[in-house]
């Protein structure tokens, strides 16, 4: 009497089918639930870094300048995650960080004059270049160099913070959420300065110039300067047991040639004269370039800030989302599991007394599980439908920005100059204006009217 049933049920659903039901059923839930979220959580800083200054004030003989290359853009994340991103958007915010750092270490009371230029400028008593290794509004991570003059470097280190709502909300009208990833890189070139001498920041402000005179002559003023051999980052010196002290970065430091002074110019040597005053209008043009810096920061500013707490909602509502897709996602395979054991018992209840039993269990089981599919695909659609929605509002958003960050226009001694193409071109156009104006105002090589100031008494340059 069971034969005829047991060959029924198996027209029914054969028993291929119900493992076939079951392996679907576990994969689903493991694909569903089991995948990363698309951004990491991460925790914010529980005592963010303070700006660090001198107990007392420092003599302006042993105040060296600063220039801070505009930072290079570094990387974008891949598609999925770059949402509203784009190098036009990186570039505006290596403009942006620059300036923020400058502002900081003018306020820590432990330098000259602090200027932002190019990354294609070279010159300068302390450079300090980078990148912006990643930036989306919730983290910042910037890779910073630090080198004199001489070529030594003081150290090369990653910084990085977390922000959220509330910080953008503190900081919103009075300065950045991130201030505290600018103290710490200021704080740690502060400590590296204050291992120096007064003899050993005399001597970087000598390089310095020597190297700048010998920029614009080099068959005279190169013999004033001998390069010795490049510096390790292993050696056993006391900066570099300083720079050991200082976690830096993992990735391997190119060893730079070293300086020192062979011998000074006369005072009143006219090639140096002509080469300082030279020099005097290389760092009117900075200041210019560095107060358009700060004009491009000013003028982002509102629209940056509004990006970057764009993109923090954006990947908090991505990780709402996905939380409640992994919750519905889950309680909707659990229930088709749930169908299948209906199924396997509709299976096993052929031996039974109830020759329909299985046949209902089946039923069941097969629906239960049908719709727990379906739940779990239509969570899903939802959730890339809700994130077009972002995606599309950040991208205009981020197209708008990188509309507000291109200044054309500036003004030079009366004239009205325009400047195209890139932060390093405009600076290039810049250095032509320069010559263009020394040799109108300067003179001939054996010009010998300007007064040049001595290596030794010189105050701290821009």
């Amino acid at each position: 009497m069971n034969q005829p049933r047991e060959s029924n049920y198996a027209q029914i659903i054969p028993r291929r089918r119900v493992i076939e039901i079951i392996t679907a059923a576990a994969a689903l839930l493991f694909l569903m639930t089991g995948c990363a979220s698309t951004y990491q959580e991460r925790d914010v800083p529980s005592q963010p870094t303070s700006l660090v200054q001198p107990a007392s004030e420092i003599a302006e003989n042993d105040l060296l300048g600063i220039r801070i290359h505009t930072l290079k853009p570094g990387e974008l994340p891949e598609a999925d995650k770059a949402l509203g991103m784009s190098l036009e958007i990186r570039k505006a915010e290596g403009y942006f960080i620059a300036v923020k750092l400058k502002d900081t270490l003018q306020r820590s009371g432990h330098w000259g004059p602090v200027r932002v230029v190019p990354a294609n400028s070279n010159q300068g008593e302390v450079v300090v270049s980078g990148q912006i290794l990643e930036s989306d509004g919730e983290f910042l991570e910037l890779s910073i160099s630090v080198h004199d003059a001489t070529g030594r470097e003081w150290f090369s280190k990653d910084y990085s913070g977390v922000v959220n709502d509330q910080m953008y909300t503190q900081t919103r009208r009075n300065g950045d959420a991130f201030q505290f990833v600018y103290n710490e890189i200021s704080n740690d070139i502060a400590a590296y300065r204050t291992k120096l001498a007064s003899a050993e920041i005399a001597t970087i402000r000598q390089v310095e110039e020597l190297k700048f005179a010998s920029t614009f002559a080099p068959s005279i003023f190169s013999s004033y300067l001998k390069e010795t051999e490049p510096e390790s980052p292993n050696t056993s010196d006391v900066f570099s047991r300083l720079l050991a002290s200082v976690k830096t970065s993992d990735a391997t430091t190119e060893a730079k040639p070293r300086y020192v002074v062979a011998r000074l110019p006369s005072e009143d040597d006219p090639n140096y004269l002509r080469v300082q005053r030279i020099r005097a209008r290389e760092h009117q043009l900075i200041d210019i370039l560095d107060q358009q810096y700060d004009g491009l920061s000013k003028n982002i500013s509102d629209a940056y800030t509004q990006w970057r707490i764009s993109r923090l909602t954006e990947m908090n509502s991505v990780r709402e989302i996905e939380r409640l897709e992994n919750e519905r996602t889950t309680k909707a395979i659990v229930g088709g599991i749930a169908g299948v054991g209906l199924i396997i018992l509709g299976a096993q209840s052929n031996n039974n007394s109830c020759p329909g039993c299985g046949a209902v269990g089946v039923a069941a089981g097969g629906l239960i599980l049908a719709k727990s599919i379906e739940a779990a695909i239509e969570a899903n659609g939802t959730a890339k439908a809700d994130m077009e929605i972002h995606t599309r509002s950040l991208e205009e958003l981020g197209q708008s920005l990188a509309t507000e960050v291109t200044p054309v226009v500036i003004e030079v001694e009366g004239s009205t100059v325009e400047l195209k193409g890139s932060a390093d071109a405009k600076f290039s156009q810049w250095r032509k204006i320069m010559k263009k104006l020394h040799e109108r105002e300067v003179g001939p090589i054996d010009d010998t009217t300007p007064v040049a100031v001595p290596l030794s008494s010189r105050g701290p340059s821009s």
